[in-house]
Parts: C-alpha cells; sequence; structure tokens
C-alpha cells in the first residue's frame, strides 16, 4: 500500500488521466475508510483531513488503479482461506471500479494488459457544474450513466472539493516522493555514497541534535549554467527515531552547490561534508539521513546508532 501511495503522489500533479497497473499474487487488501497513518507521506497527511478511503484518494488524483492477479486459482481450500481471498478479489474489483480501472483475476496477465489497452484507446471528456458550490474539502461522488444497451462505463467516481490545488513543483515533488520512499526502505541504498558522524545530542529544554553527513562528490551529477559554473541539486534529510522506532525530529535541507571549473577539478575524486541540526520531541535512539541527486535521480542512505 505503502508503493502505491507512492504512485499516486507522484502522477497526482501530472496532467491527463494516469493509469497504475498493480501487478501481485494475491491482489491488494485494502485499508478500508479510515483515518491515514502520519507516516505515510504528504498524500497521507492530506488524507487525514478528509477520512478518505484508498480509492477516493486515488480518484481524486484522476488516477485509475486497475489490479491484475498473478496467483492463479487458490490451491488451499480452507474455508477461512477461500472466503479471504474471495474478499480480496471483491476489494480489488471495487478498487477497480471506483478509480476507473479494470480488474483481472484467474486469466493470463496479457489477457489483462491486452484487455485495458483496448478500453483505455478511446475516451469522452466529459464537463459539469456541481450543485453543491462550497469548498469544504469533502468528497463529492460523479455518476455517469448513458441510455444505450450493453454499454460498460469506466470512470472514476469523485474528487475532492478543494478550492486551490497544490503547483507542481517538479524538483520539490520528486525529492519528497523519493525522499520518503528511501526513509521507509530498512535496505541501505549507496547510489550516492555517503558516512555520517557520531552525533551530537545537546542538553536543556531546547533538545537538539547535530550530525554531519560526508557525500562523495564522484556520485553527483553535476550540469553547466548559463554562467559556465558546474551546478548540482541535492535535497538532504535527517530523520530521528527513539527505542521504539517512532520518529522524534526531522530536517530537510537544499543544497545547491555551485562550482567554477578550477573549484570543480579539484572536487573531483573527493568528499564534502554538510551538517545537519535537528529539533527533538525524545530521547533520541538512531539517526537516517537519506541524501537525493535530482539531476541524477540518485539515492544514498546511511544509519547510525546513538552510543
Amino acid at each position: 500500500i505503502r508503493n502505491l501511495f507512492a504512485g499516486i503522489e507522484f502522477l497526482r500533479y501530472l496532467e491527463g488521466e494516469k493509469h497504475i497497473l498493480f501487478l501481485s499474487e494475491n491482489g491488494l487488501a485494502l485499508p478500508g475508510r479510515r483515518v491515514l497513518e502520519p507516516g505515510w507521506s504528504a498524500v497521507g497527511i492530506e488524507a487525514q483531513k478528509q477520512y478518505v478511503d484508498f480509492a477516493s484518494l486515488a480518484a481524486d488524483a484522476r488516477v485509475s488503479i486497475s489490479p491484475i492477479g498473478t496467483g492463479g486459482l487458490t490451491t488451499r481450500w480452507a474455508a477461512g482461506v477461500f472466503v479471504a481471498a474471495n474478499a480480496s478479489r471483491r476489494d480489488n474489483y471495487a478498487l477497480a471500479e471506483q478509480t476507473g480501472g479494470l480488474a483481472s483475476f484467474y486469466r493470463f496477465a496479457d489477457q489483462a494488459v491486452d484487455r485495458i489497452d483496448r478500453a483505455t484507446r478511446f475516451q469522452y471528456l466529459l464537463g459539469y457544474y456541481p450543485e453543491a458550490t462550497t469548498w469544504d474539502g469533502g468528497f463529492r461522488e460523479i455518476r455517469v450513466a448513458v441510455n444505450r444497451p450493453d454499454v460498460t462505463l469506466h470512470f472514476r467516481r469523485g474528487y475532492f472539493a478543494r478550492e486551490e490545488l497544490v503547483p507542481y513543483d517538479r524538483r520539490e515533488f520528486m525529492s519528497h516522493s523519493r525522499i520518503m520512499a528511501a526513509a521507509t526502505d530498512s535496505r541501505p541504498i549507496r547510489d550516492v555514497r555517503l558516512t555520517i558522524s557520531e552525533p551530537v545530542v545537546g542538553a536543556g529544554a531546547d533538545r537538539t541534535l547535530e550530525v554531519e553527513v560526508v557525500i562523495d562528490a564522484r556520485d553527483l551529477s553535476f550540469g553547466t549554467s548559463a554562467g559556465g559554473e558546474r551546478v548540482a541539486a541535492l535535497h538532504v534529510a535527517v530523520f530521528v527515531g527513539d527505542r521504539r522506532e517512532a520518529l522524534i525530529g526531522e530536517q530537510w535541507d537544499v543544497v545547491d552547490l555551485r562550482f567554477d571549473e578550477a573549484t570543480y577539478a579539484r572536487l573531483q575524486g573527493q568528499a564534502f561534508p554538510h551538517r545537519l541540526k535537528v529539533a527533538l520531541s525524545g530521547a533520541p535512539a538512531h539517526v537516517k539521513v537519506v541524501v537525493y541527486d535530482y539531476r541524477a535521480d540518485r539515492i544514498g542512505t546511511a544509519e547510525r546508532a546513538l552510543r
């Protein structure tokens, strides 16, 4: 579900109708209509205000989701397993219907993809004025009907009544999406090599943590500005957790590197430091730093436990 949220977050500010093909062995177990957890990225945080379910969130972003089951028939025929499998299938068909997608189970995936390809080759764009004119942030349902027989309609079933749309900033959006995905991944990522120093925790009421990250310049992608300078765009984020792995502090920095040719030549094969300071709301136990090179779309992570 986290990966699907990241996919919706990536697509929601792009123009036009978007499609996600979700392939899994047993389908998607939907979270249902409930308040989403804070750690589920910016889209999840926004969704908390609207008490939305997963399908409504995708529909609002004009993202249709088509689940494709790759596990074949259920081979364990115990009553509980069979009922759970059928419930999961129903959830996935409901998700596809709500977002305007197509669900497919118990058939080969090439047939499902061909069906989606044929169904998305032609579409109508409909517009209307809603009767409710208040921008209250609530979910507005959409219903489309035709009087022609034997026609199946696929359309998104609603949107959130928000007066202001978040403007699309590709760099900011991509950086946030990549960093959040890396922050929740337990595996180390070394596309950008980095090391972090022993964190220093301050004392007193305003408790802070300072850590220095050393970034290998050989892994960064530099372009050339109009003035002939070598430039790179980095986003550096640090996340601090307590012994229960709850987030107690975070800091996001934007690092725009600009070097003349002489400095750039000296930098090759070297590393450079960047220091971050984080305000804490508890006792820190471990630190994770994520570095994202926007130009090259590369990520690096490093973690360290506090002594």
